[in-house]
């Protein structure tokens, strides 16, 4: 047994000479790429159906609007001294 496995081990040490190595390398370096490459799609799958699942619900919520951001916006927008179009109606609210 101990024989056998003396020349097993010679056969495979001259078969694995620099080509095969580099071929070995080269695949496991592209194997790697390839298993992180579909992880990362998979995830990114994943994250879009859940994302698609919450935002379209049945009865979406309205988008949270910051009432302070959207008055700043419309300030810069209409900088040349006429009122925003929205302020008579926030006024009569």
């Amino acid at each position: 047994m101990h024989h056998e496995y003396d020349e097993l081990h010679f056969i495979i040490a001259n078969a694995m000479d620099l080509y095969s190595l580099y071929l070995v390398a080269v695949a496991v370096v592209i194997t790697v790429m390839v298993v992180f490459f579909l992880i990362w799609i998979l995830k990114g799958i994943y994250k879009a159906v859940i994302l698609a699942y919450f935002t379209h619900a049945p009865n979406p919520p309205a988008p949270v609007v910051n009432p302070e951001l959207m008055q700043e916006q419309e300030g810069l927008e209409f900088s040349d001294g006429a009122p925003p179009p929205s302020s008579s109606l926030e006024e009569e609210n």
